[in-house]
């Protein structure tokens, strides 16, 4: 079975955002390697839509695998010191890792409750539809 990835479209309601934020794009990069362990670059836009900056405390990718979120593989991609998105927004590009094969989607997401974002038990906020993808094997 050849890894696959599907469009962030296929199936997925665009979420709402929350305090005035949402990703404008949120795509996997042509040199995601779809097996275990191998690096799933991907790259995404905040849109700021409140005037002003706005806190938060972790931003990155959750992971989902077969339905139900994996808090223990989210990629943190950015926060954590006093961060801000300010109104013009923020671009980014990383990658996550993922150590079993199998059916994931993938969904950026933001947390605003202090330390408790780092210690995955904070409340995260879906930013973008889910991008599914299976990955396989090495």
């Amino acid at each position: 079975m050849a890894p696959s990835a599907k469009p962030a479209s296929s199936g997925s309601a665009a979420p709402a955002g929350v305090n005035g934020l949402i990703a404008t794009h949120f795509a996997l990069q042509p040199r995601a390697d779809l097996v275990t362990n191998g690096d799933i670059w991907f790259e995404f836009n905040v849109a700021n839509s409140t005037g002003s900056d706005v806190g938060f405390d972790a931003l990155g990718v959750m992971p989902k695998k077969d339905g139900v979120d994996r808090p223990q593989w989210y990629q943190h991609s950015w926060g954590g010191n006093n961060d801000v998105i300010p109104p013009g927004g923020l671009s980014w590009d990383d990658h996550i890792n993922l150590p079993e094969a199998g059916n994931y989607t993938l969904r950026l997401v933001v947390c605003f409750d202090g330390p408790a974002c780092q210690a995955q038990k904070g409340t995260w906020h879906t930013l973008s539809p889910e991008i599914p993808i299976t990955v396989v094997q090495r």
